[in-house]
């Protein structure tokens, strides 16, 4: 997963900017999304009968998600798990499970074209009451939702739904949560997984002048190893690594460049994995 930034260092005091990028199609550092959105939905709708369970499949008959530019779309309040908590609207206005009110949330899954999916699902938890996971593609452009798409109060991920997301393209993927009674409504973490491995979106870089050259900053999660790499041009995909991969510990990771002879620089930062 990338982030690439561009500096001309002899122009700017400092620059803080986010350019996502086409991604490299090398196994390590292929797929990326897009930091977690939200939707704040259409407010409390009634269903019209007793949905047999909480989160119950027709309760979703009544989501309507939002076109993927909808002006309604705000960062989630945590960009890589969602965090999403607060009390029920539905207390005094509609009884247990005969009404819901949904929230929608979105990232935007590139998968490159030499991939083999053999596994995707999205991981949960701090449900209540529901969740269902609608993936758009080339493929599916109206959405496709199967059986294993729904994860229940409790609940801690879907089925695996490898054969619905596609290679060589951007997979649009949109959780709609419920909340059907008049208790909490929350989706504490939402986890996209591939293969196995975690797709997190890429740190945001900082671009500083420092004393010789500039100094690139982001903030790090403990664990997660970093490599810093530039280009000098975005046209030949020829990056190269600066320095050796750092560790994060969840402080900001600081790498210094003195080396600026030439008129623009770009960086980025691969999450490894």
């Amino acid at each position: 997963m990338t982030t690439t930034i561009k500096v001309t260092c002899r122009l700017l005091t400092s620059l803080s900017l986010i350019l996502p990028l086409p991604l490299a199609l090398s196994s390590a550092w292929g797929q990326s999304r897009t930091a977690w959105q939200m939707h704040q939905g259409e407010g409390i709708v009634p269903f019209g009968f007793v949905a047999s369970e909480h989160g119950a499949t027709n309760e979703y008959d009544f989501a309507r998600i939002p076109t993927v530019d909808d002006p309604g779309w705000a960062p989630a309040p945590d960009a890589d798990y969602i965090g999403f908590s607060r009390p029920s609207t539905l207390c005094g206005a509609a009884e247990c499970q005969e009404a819901g009110d949904f929230t929608y949330f979105q990232t935007l899954v590139e998968i490159p074209s030499n991939a083999v999916v053999t596994a995707f699902t999205i991981t949960f938890s701090g449900i209540d009451d529901g969740v269902r996971v609608t993936v758009f593609n080339s493929d599916y452009r109206n959405g496709v939702v199967v059986e294993g798409s729904y994860v229940f109060l409790g609940g801690n991920g879907t089925a695996n739904l490898a054969n619905l997301v596609k290679a060589g393209e951007t997979n649009r993927v949109v959780v709609t949560q419920v909340d059907d009674c008049c208790s909490n409504c929350s989706l504490q973490t939402a986890e996209v997984v591939l293969n196995g491995d975690t797709v997190l979106p890429p740190p945001t870089l900082t671009i500083n002048l420092a004393t010789e050259g500039v100094a690139v900053s982001w903030n790090s999660q403990t664990g997660k190893k970093y490599q810093l790499q530039t280009a000098l041009s975005l046209q030949s995909g020829d990056w190269s690594d600066m320095g050796a991969p750092i560790t994060g510990d969840g402080s900001p990771i600081v790498v210094p460049d003195p080396n600026q002879d030439t008129p623009q620089k770009f960086y980025r930062a691969v999450v490894l994995p």
